[in-house]
């Protein structure tokens, strides 16, 4: 019975101090695990990444829209650093990974670079957007007198321009360039689309080097043409997984959808932009307008689809030649004046 008793004792005694280390052990790894807990996640800081254009000219339109790519750009407020520019409207996606932003830039604005900051309800970012006088135009978009379309130099601009002097003993008096953007080649598409519509390919050249080009030609004489791929985008571009807005992109390549210029539904030579949606139709013609006014170029040519309306087409045309009446502008095959 000693034996027992002496059992019963410690055991009585023994399980208040095991429970009691069992909880002091419990309390430590939950002080522990919060300790080494994450912090709250806090909401990601704007940033614009990307403004299109990267550039404008002064007096050159009478609104200017911007679409600027980055993250959480869903702005409250957004304005300039110069009285002469008034920020008139702002669309932000769902998301704030674009943000569209219309300019008036006044007719008294200077050249320089403007700084716009946005105002988010996670706080400020700003971008700057570089703006010039417009270069006289005498010698420059002097437009073609001949429906001549030689093939395309895809060449680089630097060898382009010192073939020049040979080319015109050999009598060439059109010279006609390759699309200079960045492109993706794709298997599922006729054509070759565009992965930024703002950029020269590296391996071409630079924007100076096109300009140089069209200068060193027109001081021989000589005429250039410039091809554009306008409406089609490559698959990598990242506007294919995250698009602007839901209507951004048109028909995907081989598919189709009818409109009332055709009989029957036609086929999508590539990846093409929604030419319907007023936005996309503003930004493609801003495109053009950039490359004319930063080369100087004489033509565009531009590749289209039987998915891309007569309507956008009229209607860029028209715009195009309020600005530069005296340039050609083709569509392969049929000229589009």
């Amino acid at each position: 019975m000693t034996g027992l008793a002496s059992l019963q004792k410690h055991s009585i005694i023994g399980s208040p101090i095991r429970f009691v280390s069992i909880a002091v052990l419990f309390t430590t790894m939950s002080a522990t695990a919060l300790f080494h807990a994450s912090p709250p996640q806090t909401p990601a800081a704007p940033q614009v990444t990307k403004i299109e254009p990267p550039n404008w000219w002064i007096g050159l339109t009478s609104e200017t829209l911007l679409l600027l790519s980055g993250q959480d750009l869903e702005a409250t407020h957004v304005s300039c650093n110069l009285p002469t520019i008034r920020v008139t409207r702002t669309q932000a996606t769902v998301g704030g990974d674009y943000l569209f932003v219309w300019l008036k830039i006044g007719a008294s604005t200077r050249s320089g670079t403007a700084i716009c900051r946005v105002t988010t309800p996670n706080g400020p970012t700003s971008f700057e957007l570089p703006l010039a006088a417009r270069a006289a135009i005498q010698g420059k978009v002097q437009g073609l007198a001949t429906d001549e379309i030689p093939p395309r130099d895809e060449s680089d601009l630097r060898s382009v321009r010192e073939r020049l002097p040979q080319l015109k003993k050999m009598g060439t008096t059109l010279l006609r360039l390759a699309p200079l953007t960045m492109s993706g080649a794709d298997p599922n598409n006729a054509v070759h689309g565009v992965v930024d519509f703002y950029s020269v390919d590296p391996r071409r050249g630079s924007l100076k080097d096109l300009t140089d080009v069209v200068t060193s030609a027109h001081e021989q004489q000589m005429k250039v043409a410039l091809d554009l791929e306008l409406i089609h985008i490559s698959s990598h571009h990242p506007w294919v997984t995250k698009p602007p807005l839901a209507e951004w992109l048109g028909a995907p390549p081989g598919s189709s959808r009818a409109h009332s210029q055709h009989l029957a539904p036609v086929p999508s030579l590539g990846r093409i932009l929604d030419t319907e949606n007023p936005l996309v139709a503003l930004y493609l013609l801003q495109n053009a307008i950039w490359w004319t006014e930063s080369s100087g170029v004489d033509q565009i040519g531009v590749t289209s689809d039987p998915n891309a309306t007569s309507e956008f087409w009229a209607s860029w045309l028209a715009e195009l030649k309020k600005i530069y009446p005296h340039l050609t502008i083709i569509n392969e095959p049929p000229r589009l004046q």
